[in-house]
């Protein structure tokens, strides 16, 4: 399968989705489902890592696809990072992050190189919401 999901470990408290090679919008479409399905085991904010290492190109009407899951996030959903984003979709996020400021604004995603930088984001925006 193109895009995978599956916990991070057994404590069940980050998902990985793991994109490979070429994928499709419907790949998208069933993997977000899949980690919808894992979320709904548990009942606390679940964090995700993107891992684009491995993939491709990103297919014509993903952003499209961003903005239609974007207004139906899991109740769960916690932080997200981008791990092994290239500079060109980066800014292509971030543009899309100004156009659409609202709906941007709803989950951020931010940009991370390893998993233990992903994981330093996490325990940083945890650290931050306890002390808000």
């Amino acid at each position: 399968m193109p895009i995978t999901v599956s916990w991070e470990t057994d404590q069940k408290s980050t998902l990985i989705f793991a994109y490979e090679g070429q994928w499709e919008l419907a790949d998208f479409y069933r993997v977000t489902e899949d980690g919808n399905a894992l979320m709904d085991q548990v009942a606390y904010p679940v964090n995700m890592i993107l891992d684009v290492r491995h993939s491709k190109v990103i297919p014509n009407g993903f952003m499209n696809a961003i903005n239609n899951t974007s207004r139906k996030l899991h109740p769960n959903t916690g932080t997200m990072a981008m791990v092994g984003i290239n500079a060109f979709a980066r800014a292509f996020i971030g543009m899309y992050q100004k156009v659409y400021p609202t709906k941007a604004s709803q989950k951020t995603i931010h940009f991370a190189a390893s998993y233990d930088d992903a994981h330093a984001i996490f325990e940083r925006l945890n650290i931050v919401k306890q002390h808000a």
